[in-house]
């Protein structure tokens, strides 16, 4: 495959390119200090995305994989109880009120401008935002690399330009593996925010052609 769409919406919209007679375009990056992916637009665009993209040439709907991805969340309860909310996932408008120094009434009013009530006396805890525990994001080191680009400490890339996870993914895939009784999960990483790391997600998937995907959308029509 030459090119990846991960989500339904463009997997839609690049099949109709072909279906309206457009074709489709992949347009080559020749921007490699930045890493900059190649990207594809319908085939009768002759204007480059970007000066990055300096050369190009016409693909088929089996030029490209359609690998939607499922997330499989970690369980909440694998966190720690929130501490805001003690575990309950909601606060009293009482509680909130003692420490504003103001009646129920106000801080019932102030609060319900941003917030969603649980029932008359409760709203849902905005720390944990009802979760009920202190759900965080799963990240993971990494390095950047002389090219310009980053790399999971930890992890050994393969040919194929997949990853063998580090000791910590390898751990949370076990568990989750076992919490959700699948063999099929698998993980991939973002640059986060903070410097040196990135989010993990994990996801399943069964990965086809687009030229497949748009036979199996017809069926269904």
């Amino acid at each position: 495959m030459l090119f990846t769409v991960r989500d339904k919406a463009t997997a839609d919209k690049v099949v109709s390119w072909v279906k309206d007679g457009r074709g489709v375009r992949l347009w080559k990056s020749h921007d490699l200090g930045a890493g900059r992916p190649d990207v594809i637009t319908p085939g009768d665009v002759d204007e480059k995305p970007h000066w990055a993209y300096c050369s190009y040439h016409d693909i088929g709907l089996n030029d490209i994989e359609f690998d939607e991805r499922h997330v499989m969340a970690i369980p909440p309860e694998w966190f720690p109880e929130c501490r805001m909310c003690k575990g309950t996932g909601r606060r009293s408008y009482e509680a909130l009120s003692l420490i504003r120094g103001q009646t129920v009434a106000e801080t019932k009013r102030e609060v319900a401008s941003w917030c969603e009530p649980v029932d008359e006396d409760h709203f849902v805890c905005t720390y944990c935002h009802g979760a009920r525990h202190e759900v965080e994001r799963f990240k993971i080191r990494v390095e950047r690399k002389y090219w310009g680009g980053w790399e999971p400490v930890g992890g050994v890339k393969f040919g194929d330009g997949t990853w063998e996870p580090p000791r910590k993914v390898a751990r949370m895939l076990k568990k989750l593996s076992a919490h959700y009784k699948r063999q099929d999960i698998k993980w991939d990483w973002g640059y986060a925010e903070e410097m040196s790391m990135a989010e993990v997600t994990f996801y399943y998937s069964a990965p086809v052609s687009l030229g497949d995907y748009s036979k199996q959308v017809q069926s269904i029509e």
